[in-house]
């Protein structure tokens, strides 16, 4: 009876990781910049970020945003996720290599850190340089 016990115990401890396989849609982008010479960050939200994405078992990777879709390749290491996927804002280029935050059943958190990146403001023209912290919130459809 003890072994029985022990052995379904072990079993409830054995849970599955979350995958990124699946469509995720955006719910949530945040961009913090701290500028160079300026002691305080700027924090930008953008709770219209809407953007769809797949991810395949096959290793492919359909990017949606504005309903033109662009294909590329994915890959997930431990808590990082390298994209081949050209994913533009209209003040960042923020394809390339993410760290995974939180992925759960239902939810995706990534983001990516940049040092030294030039952004221009397209309401005000305003060009800064500095660090940046780009986070990308998803929910699983």
């Amino acid at each position: 009876i003890l072994s029985l016990v022990l052995l379904m115990a072990c079993r409830e401890d054995e849970e599955k990781p979350a995958s990124v396989v699946g469509k995720w849609k955006g719910t949530l982008a945040e961009v913090r910049v701290e500028p160079f010479g300026l002691p305080t960050p700027v924090t930008r939200e953008d709770d219209t970020f809407s953007a769809e994405i797949e991810f395949k078992s096959d290793g492919s990777v359909i990017l949606l945003q504005n309903g033109q879709p662009v294909e590329g390749s994915y890959e997930v290491s431990g808590e990082t996720l390298v994209t081949s996927l050209a994913f533009e804002t209209d003040i960042l280029d923020i394809s390339g290599t993410y760290t995974i935050e939180e992925l759960t059943a239902t939810q995706l958190v990534i983001f990516l850190e940049r040092e030294g990146e030039t952004l221009t403001d397209p309401d005000s023209g305003l060009t800064v340089t500095g660090d940046i912290k780009v986070t990308l919130h998803f929910d699983r459809l």
